[in-house]
């Protein structure tokens, strides 16, 4: 494998240990001697910036080729033993690869993956696929021919595993099907359009049909037709969904507890793209705290075929043809919505001719700035109270207004409500009326300052307004951008990383600290303060909620130095 890097970042370590390394020179062609770090500083056409200390790492910012050959394996075939794919070579999947009952195959961290066109990984009925990236080295899955997409990572049948942790899946398909389990967590899945094979044109990116779990954490889909999900408990959290061709989430048959919570959906630019559909009689369905924007042909939220006890909850849509469709003999509750800036915000009606209307209560709403409000047609019926509706006249319901939401700068995007709106304490109860901020996923960084909108939202920052991540709100001497790293409050100077040393009633000690909800926690330790490296003494898995963790270390008599590390998740 030949790899071309433009830009290199090379960290070498103590020179006792004299490591040595082959730089390919791109101006001669030509590799010069073997080099040291002795040679760095020297050489010509780079530029090496130097420490004063012995023992730390350099950064080399060059252009320069690097040629990395790396062993590669082909395999295919039923597996006979439990099986790891390790990063020491490239796997190259020539033909489909099976897992059968009872045995595992585990692909660890930095693995690349090739599959041939038409070639599949799949877990039989009581096998195991285990997918152990992390955020600084996923596994990477890819065609062996290019552009071409190839079969599918996937799991069939009764108590067959498919888990997908730091995965970065390109042109292929991930599917788990009839009693199979799949969970997928820090993903990101792209490039599945078109003629897919082995299937026919517009086949979706991750499919789940009747699996006993189905659960999403923190991914993103991007360039794509389809997610689609089919009978069962389903569960989508805090994940990005980009430029589908078709729904970016279709839930078909779904059953009561399955929930989209804190998505972003950007850019349905097809027509018959929706950015989430709810059909095939789904129940007890909940959408909340979504994000919806640039959808302009078709609807934020459809709910359709008889699917009832939807809930749609402080989401915000924009830019869409229709904000919340409901049709067919469907029922939805939505509650502390804002809708601005679309053709309808609300729209009741029959689609298919004797299948009936819809049926809504909407409290708490904002439908601003769309060219119709609400849309009734078909017998259909809604019960409005406590929402704001722009348009002539108040819309009648107890608790109405028409009134400017005062939104904090519109033409920024900014949709929250700003200091004085008359929409503050003027819902249901002295609720709020509108969405109920942060909203969508944490993976969105609109201004590229490396702290989310949604963290942004949540501590009155500005979220398209990158040199904040500078500024420091609280006076406590770190940058807003620190207190996001450390999982700190930057509006309270209180607030910040905490890691205390606790003794056990057995004399055993502890280090104690709160892990950050969406982060990457690492602790390392060094015997002593001249150590030229930090070993790891233990890795934290992002989560999507904060806890308080508890790690025993050395008993008392030896000393020992420990670090704390923090990474976001990307």
């Amino acid at each position: 494998m030949k790899i071309k890097i433009t830009s290199l970042r090379a960290c070498l370590k103590s020179r006792s240990r004299r490591q040595k390394a082959h730089f390919f020179n791109c101006q001669t062609g030509r590799f010069p001697e073997q080099l040291e770090p002795r040679h760095l500083g020297a050489y010509h056409g780079m530029r090496v910036f130097r420490h004063p200390l012995k023992h730390v790492a350099l950064l080399i910012v060059v252009t320069i080729c690097l040629s990395v050959s790396t062993p590669a394996a082909d395999v295919g075939g039923m597996l006979t033993k439990n099986t790891v794919w390790s990063s020491t070579q490239e796997i190259h999947v020539t033909n489909n690869v099976v897992v059968p009952d009872g045995l595992n195959l585990v692909i660890e961290r930095g693995t690349l993956v090739r599959l041939r066109g038409n070639t599949s990984i799949i877990a039989q009925a009581g096998g195991t696929i285990r997918v152990e990236g992390t955020a600084a080295s996923p596994v990477l899955f890819r065609s062996q021919e290019s552009t071409n997409v190839w079969g599918r990572i996937g799991a069939e049948g009764s108590n067959a595993k498919l888990t997908m942790l730091h995965a970065d899946v390109q042109r292929g398909q991930v599917a788990v099907l009839n009693g199979a389990d799949g969970t997928f967590e820090f993903s990101s899945f792209y490039d599945y359009t078109g003629s897919g094979r082995p299937f026919s044109v517009n086949q979706p990116i991750l499919l789940t049909e009747r699996a006993s779990a189905a659960i999403v954490r923190a991914c993103s889909f991007r360039n794509y037709y389809e997610t689609l999900f089919r009978f069962g408990v389903i569960v989508v959290e805090d994940s990005l969904f980009e430029n589908a061709t078709g729904d970016a989430i279709d839930f078909d048959a779904a059953e009561p507890g399955s929930v989209i919570r804190r998505c972003t959906f950007l850019h349905g630019l097809q027509e018959n793209v929706d950015a989430v559909d709810l059909g095939s009689g789904s129940r007890g369905v909940l959408v909340e705290n979504c994000l919806i924007d640039d959808f302009p042909f078709d609807k934020g939220v459809s709910i359709g075929e008889a699917s009832l006890d939807i809930m749609v909850r402080g989401c915000f849509i924009a830019g869409v043809d229709i904000g919340v469709a409901i049709k067919d003999s469907s029922g939805a509750q939505l509650v502390n919505n804002t809708i601005v800036n679309s053709n309808v915000g609300f729209s009741l009606y029959e689609k298919w001719p004797g299948q009936g209307g819809g049926q809504a209560v909407a409290l708490n709403n904002i439908l601003w700035n769309n060219a119709t409000s609400i849309m009734l047609a078909d017998g259909s019926t809604i019960d409005v109270a406590y929402c704001d509706i722009s348009g002539e006249g108040v819309f009648s319901g107890d608790g109405n207004l028409n009134a400017d939401p005062l939104f904090r700068d519109p033409v920024r995007k900014d949709f929250r409500l700003a200091t004085g709106s008359p929409l503050v304490n003027a819902g249901f109860n002295g609720s709020s009326v509108g969405a109920l901020f942060p909203v969508g996923s944490f993976l969105v960084d609109t201004d590229g300052d490396d702290m989310p909108d949604t963290w942004e939202m949540l501590h009155d920052l500005e979220f398209d307004h990158p040199a904040d991540a500078l500024l420091d709100a609280d006076g406590d001497g770190l940058s807003n951008l620190t207190e996001f790293q450390a999982g700190a409050n930057p509006r309270d100077a209180s607030d910040g990383l905490r890691i205390s040393l606790r003794r056990d009633f057995n004399g055993e000690y502890s280090l104690v600290f709160m892990a950050v909800a969406n982060k990457q926690h690492t602790i390392e330790f060094r015997n002593s303060v001249t150590d030229s490296d930090w070993e790891t003494l233990a890795e934290i898995s992002p989560e999507p909620i904060d806890r308080a963790w508890k790690w025993a270390i050395r008993p008392e008599g030896t000393t020992q130095f420990y670090r704390f590390v923090v990474r976001a998740v990307p």
